[in-house]
Parts: structure tokens; C-alpha cells; sequence
């Protein structure tokens, strides 16, 4: 087993050839080799995953890396110093190892420098290793001191690097653990002249001057060229350099743009062929975009969220790939509309087993029934969600025991199919994540909570997987703009939980909990997915949290002060899309909080005015996606009312209300332009 710089293999991946200043880039490859000038054909295999590291001599590690699927490793270390470099193979059957000779060799190693090459087997005495019956005393007994002087001329620096050497393989144990050294010095500066002529001009050494086909080497002494293999090059630096990758010829595939919340969208790719540095976005609001016309965004990464986009707006994307050869085509382009005007209506009506379906006044906000009025549901529906692309709408019934599924007519807003899914248990709230993929739905009474695939032609549920919710009486979950987390509030226990959201399979994986109010009754998070809020409906008021993004992502944290006032029995919480206001629905105290939201905190301010009247027994709020409106499903009151939103207060004035069925428990609002 052998240490080759990046210029003895074809097939190895290129290295870096570029450090910043005053550093210089070392690489290498770990080659199992039937010889010490190993060559594609005799190249048994490469080393991968093998940890290497770089020690200074005063024994501190410099910089560590492992090894790539080609065996390939490189480092970044400071220049004008000398370094011990440990490479240890482990515990592993070797297939062949280079011939070194009686002592200690040296190889040309990246960059102008030549270094001390050494193996040890377990320790520094060590005489025979290899395979079985075959072997190997190569090393021997070595004197590292007399054996580097010999090489380098100063015995003063062969006893500081010896002592080194033997201090970082002290720890090697194992009953095959074979350990590389390379011992390095890597010079000031560098530079190859027309004449094939290197000079050094670190401050304080002087001036080398090597002559042709020589370079400064170790310890500033000069060195034959190194010698590199194809389609390696020897660079103007002086060491071998890989030549660019090919320019891509394909271009990525834009595998969505979603509407994430209020002026954000969602951009996700699939790579193209070939190597792939990184990616540029561009984007505009008319079709043929171009690099040439679309705002740029540089080293995006597939599932940036577009910020600051006008609602009410359409816009387009196309991404290229960028590498050391240049920058792809553009992918097709693809396009997504910022949703501004409220459409149509939905309200769930637990009494009456049905959906009131209404249009929506886009200029004023006012609802009118559909013809049909109401669709049928499952038995005593308590919850209405429609998903975020605004293609299907899903009912909670807590009767029985069932989401019933529907499409939403693009035109019109009426609501068709209305077939059920089976729960676990009492359905009592859902969840569409941003991307529409998946649904998640809470069973209140066994407390589980269960995800399905949502099929993207028809909006049926399956494959569903279902976990333990923790906590008892899982009443509300929420999903974060970004999809990454849901959090569930219980009306039993108190408290709240938050989970983790795969981005592949939707499937839920617990983070942390934390305490909340007295009879959690609902949660939701706000657009800019930094704060979540629950109501607590026997202590009446409101648990304000922040989202960790850093020490436990997901995890909630709250604030300070934890709680803040509400109406009686709040149960239901929604923040407006642009995230400056937050509404709560007072149950018994038929009234509506209103509060302003501190942008750094999360904290929630009492608007003055609030709470504001309410129909009878208000349990469902929404605001609508123009940010202009708010609806109340009123219980007792079996209606939908309207609110406008003062724009620059988040102060309400009460407008009509509007006949629903019986019971009426929850309101959702579908947007479109």
C-alpha cells in the first residue's frame, strides 16, 4: 500500500489547485498497488474513508480530512513550515504494499516539495507484515533521526520531526494497523520562469535558483520536476494539476415551484449529468427567461425560498449548472403564481355532517353560498383544510373516525368525490405539507397521529403510516412553511411537541416537548416559520414560542413572557400572511384577540380595541391570503362572520355574517389569482 500525489493516476479525482493566500493545497491518493509506480493497469483498488491528518511540529494537528471514493485526499496548510502527515489504514487486509527498499524514500508530493515517505506496521520496530507467509521488512528497525538527517542534511530538524513522528503513531494499535508518514516542508513561494527556473523569495531565506528541469523541493532544496501522469499537468505553481471538467452539456430539471406563504416561493431541482459546482436561479415575471434578462440568484440550492415576490403575481424560473467549465443551458422553465385574492370559502359543520361552500368577493371580501350550498361528509366533520396548491380540500370527522377527500373546482369552488379514509381513531385535525405531498391527521382519542401520501392527480390519501402522538388528546397540528416540521398542541396533558418532517417519505420523527397553558386547543405557526402559537382554553390565554433553528432545529422555545391574555375558552389562532398580526377566537367569551407580533420575539401585543365581538360561540378563525380579511366559524351561532383588517393597526371592524349548517366548527379560505 502506497501514497501517490495527485499526478500518478489517471482516474483519480481531481484536486484542488487553488489554496488562499499563504497556504498551499496537499493531496494525494490512497492506492492499493502490485508496485511502488503504480499504474492504471496493476491498480488493485483505493483506500476510502481513510482518515488523514496533518500534525505542525510543534504536534498540533494542522488540518484532517478522509479520504473520497477515488482514495483521493487533499488538505489546505499554511506555507513556509514543516509537516508530519499520518495516513492510517487500520485495521484491513492488505492485497499487496509498495516496495520501499531498505529505508525510508521520497516522492514528489503537492506542491514544489519533495517528502520523507514512511511506513509502519503497528510500531516503529516492526519487521515483518504483509500477507500471511509473505514477508515484508522494508522498514525494518529504522533510525528516523539518522535517516531523515541523511535526506535533508540537519540533524537538528531530523530530531524535532522524529520526535514528532513517533508521538502521533503512538496510539496505533490493532493487529494490522499500518500507518503512512509524510514528513513535508512546504516553501514561501514558488514560481516557474520561462526558463524553467524556480526562485524562492520568502522573506528572510534568500534567493534559490534551480536550474532547469529542477524546482525548489524539501527543505528548500531543489528537486527534479515531479513527473505527472495524464491527464494531470504540471501548473504554473509547479505541481500537478487536473485539467477542468468538461462544460455541462444537460441542463437541471426544475422539479417544482411552490407557493410557501406571503411572498415566498419555493424552487426545487433535480442535478444534471457531470460534475456540478454549484447553481444559479434566475427568475422574472413574463415567460422566457434568460440569463441575460432574469434577476439572478448565485449558488442557489435546490428548495430556495424566494423572498419579498409581489402576491398577485406571476413568475418564472429556469436554474443552470455551473462547474470549472463553464455554465450549463437553462432548464425549462417553470412558474408559479403568488397567491393574493380570496376565492372561495369552506366551513365545517359538526351538527349537520355536511361543508358550506362559498364564493368570495374579491374586491370586498363578502361570501356568497355556492349552488349546492353544502356537500356531505363523514359523521360529526370538525376540521377543514384545503392544501396549499388549492386543488383539494380534507374534513376531519370525529364521528366517524375518517377524513373525507375532495376536489376543488378551479372555476367555480364547489367541492366533488367526498369519499372517505379510515383512521385509527376519532379524526380530529389535518395537515397538508407546503409541497401538497402529504397529509398528516390527529386521532384524538388514541392518540396517534397518521401520515398519508396524497395522490397528486386525484387527492386521495394512502399509504398511510401511523406513529404513537405522544402526550394524550392530540387536538391541533400545524406544518411549517418549510416543511421540515410539524408540531401537535394536547388538550390533555398540557403540552406541546414538535417533529421532524422527512423530506423523501413525510414520516414524523419526535424532537422535544415543552409545557404549554391549561387545554390546548389549537397551534399554528406563522409565515416566516420562526414562531408558534397555541391557545389554552381553560386558562384563556396564549402560549408564545420560537422555533430553535440551531441547537435542537424544531425544537420550541418560549417566550419571555411565556403567555399572554385571551378571551374565554380560546380555541382556534391565526396569523395574517404577512406575519405582523395574530387572531384568536373566544369560545365562550364570543369575542376575537387581536394582537400585533414582535418581528425579533414572537411576542404578541393586546391591539387596542381587542377583543373585538364575535358571533355566537366563535371556535374556527382564518385570514384570508390577501391579508385583508378574517372569518369566524361561529358554533352556536351556525354561521361564517367577516372582519376587515386595519392595515396598519391589525385592528378589526365587524362586517355581515352569513348563514352556514348546523354547529359550525372551522373555516378555511382557498386564494388563487
Amino acid at each position: 500500500m502506497g501514497i501517490l500525489s495527485s499526478c500518478s493516476s489517471s482516474s483519480v479525482t481531481a484536486p484542488p489547485t487553488s489554496a488562499a493566500p499563504g497556504t498551499a493545497i496537499v493531496s494525494g491518493t490512497v492506492d492499493l498497488s502490485a508496485s511502488n509506480k503504480p499504474s492504471v493497469s496493476d491498480r488493485l483498488a483505493v483506500g476510502v474513508g481513510i482518515v488523514v491528518k496533518a500534525y505542525d511540529m510543534n504536534g498540533a494537528e494542522a488540518g484532517g480530512t478522509t479520504t473520497d471514493a477515488n482514495g483521493h485526499y487533499s488538505l489546505a496548510l499554511k506555507q513556509n513550515g514543516t509537516y508530519v502527515i499520518k495516513i492510517t489504514f487500520g485495521n484491513v487486509v492488505l492485497k499487496a504494499l509498495v516496495a520501499l527498499g531498505a529505508g525510508p524514500e521520497t516522492a514528489n508530493v503537492n506542491p514544489t516539495s519533495t517528502a520523507i515517505v514512511l511506513i509502519f506496521a503497528k510500531s516503529l520496530g516492526v519487521t515483518n507484515f504483509g500477507e500471511p507467509g509473505v514477508p515484508f521488512t522494508g522498514v525494518g528497525a529504522i533510525n528516523l533521526t539518522s535517516s531523515i538527517t541523511a535526506i535533508t542534511g540537519d540533524s537538528r530538524f531530523a530530531a524535532l520531526v522524529a520526535n514528532i513522528v513517533a508521538a502521533v503513531v503512538a496510539g496505533d494499535t490493532g493487529a494490522v494497523n499500518t500507518t503512512l508518514i509524510i514528513i513535508i516542508t512546504l516553501p514561501t513561494t514558488a514560481t516557474n520562469t520561462a526558463t524553467s527556473t524556480t526562485t524562492n523569495t520568502g522573506t528572510g531565506t534568500g534567493t534559490t535558483t534551480c536550474p532547469a528541469g529542477q524546482i525548489i523541493g524539501f527543505y528548500g532544496t531543489c528537486v527534479a520536476t515531479p513527473v505527472c501522469y495524464p491527464p494531470a499537468y504540471l501548473s504554473d505553481s509547479g505541481y500537478c494539476a487536473s485539467p477542468p471538467p468538461s462544460p455541462i452539456t444537460s441542463a437541471p430539471t426544475i422539479t417544482g415551484a411552490v407557493v410557501a406563504s406571503w411572498g415566498k416561493v419555493k424552487v426545487s431541482w433535480a442535478a444534471p449529468d457531470g460534475v456540478v459546482s454549484l447553481y444559479n436561479l434566475y427568475y422574472r415575471t413574463s415567460p422566457g427567461v434568460t440569463k441575460a434578462n432574469g434577476t439572478k440568484v448565485s449558488n442557489a440550492t435546490s428548495g430556495v425560498t424566494l423572498t419579498g415576490l409581489l402576491n398577485n403575481q406571476k413568475y418564472y424560473f429556469v436554474v443552470t449548472a455551473v462547474n470549472d467549465g463553464g455554465e450549463s443551458v437553462t432548464s425549462g422553465e417553470a412558474s408559479a403564481t403568488m397567491y393574493k385574492i380570496p376565492r372561495f370559502a369552506y366551513a365545517a359543520n359538526q351538527g349537520a355532517d355536511t361543508v358550506s361552500m362559498y364564493t368570495v368577493d374579491s374586491s370586498t371580501g363578502a361570501l356568497a353560498a355556492e349552488t349546492p350550498a353544502t356537500i356531505a361528509t363523514g359523521s360529526q366533520p370538525v376540521f377543514v383544510t384545503v392544501d396549499p396548491l388549492g386543488r383539494f380540500a380534507y374534513v376531519g370527522n370525529v364521528g366517524g373516525s375518517s377524513v373525507s377527500m375532495y376536489t376543488i373546482n378551479q372555476t367555480s369552488g364547489l367541492l366533488s368525490g367526498g369519499t372517505t379514509v379510515a383512521t385509527p381513531g376519532n379524526a380530529f385535525s389535518v395537515a397538508v405539507d407546503p409541497s401538497g405531498k402529504f397529509a398528516y391527521v390527529l386521532s384524538k382519542n388514541v392518540n396517534f397521529v397518521s401520515k398519508y401520501t396524497i395522490d397528486q392527480t386525484t387527492g386521495l390519501l394512502s399509504n398511510v403510516v401511523t406513529v404513537a402522538s405522544g402526550g394524550s388528546s392530540p387536538q391541533s397540528i400545524t406544518i411549517d412553511p418549510s416543511g421540515k416540521y410539524a408540531f401537535i398542541a394536547y388538550i390533555a396533558s398540557d403540552n406541546a411537541s414538535a417533529w421532524t418532517i422527512s423530506p423523501s417519505t413525510g414520516e414524523l420523527t419526535n424532537v422535544a416537548w415543552i409545557a404549554a397553558g391549561t387545554q390546548p386547543t389549537s397551534i399554528t405557526v406563522d409565515p416566516s416559520g420562526k414562531f408558534v402559537y397555541v391557545t389554552n382554553q381553560a386558562s384563556s390565554d396564549v402560549s408564545m414560542y420560537t422555533i430553535d433553528q440551531t441547537t435542537t432545529p424544531g425544537a420550541l422555545i418560549a417566550v419571555t413572557p411565556a403567555v399572554v391574555s385571551a378571551g374565554a375558552s380560546p380555541q382556534s389562532v391565526s396569523v395574517d400572511p404577512s406575519g405582523k398580526f395574530a387572531y384568536v377566537a373566544n369560545g365562550t367569551g364570543n369575542t376575537i384577540s387581536a394582537y400585533t407580533i414582535n418581528q425579533t420575539s414572537g411576542e404578541l401585543t393586546e391591539i387596542t380595541g381587542s377583543p373585538f365581538a364575535a358571533g355566537g360561540n366563535p371556535f374556527g378563525v382564518a385570514v384570508d391570503p390577501s391579508g385583508k380579511y378574517v372569518y369566524t366559524a361561529n358554533r352556536t351561532g351556525n354561521s361564517v362572520s367577516r372582519f376587515t383588517i386595519d392595515q396598519t393597526t391589525g385592528a378589526l371592524t365587524s362586517n355581515e355574517s352569513i348563514a352556514a349548517d348546523t354547529n359550525t366548527r372551522s373555516i378555511a379560505i382557498m386564494g388563487g389569482s
